[in-house]
């Protein structure tokens, strides 16, 4: 597992290179009227993923298994929703190798 480094910024992009893609991560906070949700966007290598997909806590991000080399989740204190004031504090993005969410479907 690789933690993404996330700032307290209601917009940001992360890059980073991972088992060797690069990725750009962007997160934008918007109101929907009732409360603020945070929608993601992935690319590797410059080929966009997903665009815009609302983020939640505990569910990995890319939608099919091991068709990449891996995924990212969000980490949350009790599975809260995310709140860009607690990236890097109790909310943080995870890598996880497909290796890694192999082993980890077998000991379940």
């Amino acid at each position: 597992m690789i933690q993404i480094p996330l700032q307290n910024n209601a917009n940001q992009t992360a890059t980073i290179i991972l088992d060797n893609g690069f990725f750009a991560i962007t997160l934008r906070t918007v109101n929907n009227g009732a409360k603020n949700l945070v929608l993601i966007s992935i690319s590797l290598n410059n080929t966009p993923l997903i665009i815009n997909q609302v983020l939640t806590s505990g569910t990995l991000i890319l939608g099919y298994l091991y068709l990449f080399n891996g995924n990212f989740m969000l980490l949350a204190n009790d599975d809260e929703n995310p709140d860009y004031t607690k990236f890097g504090d109790s909310q943080v993005l995870i890598y996880i190798s497909n290796k890694e969410l192999r082993q980890a479907i077998e000991n379940a």
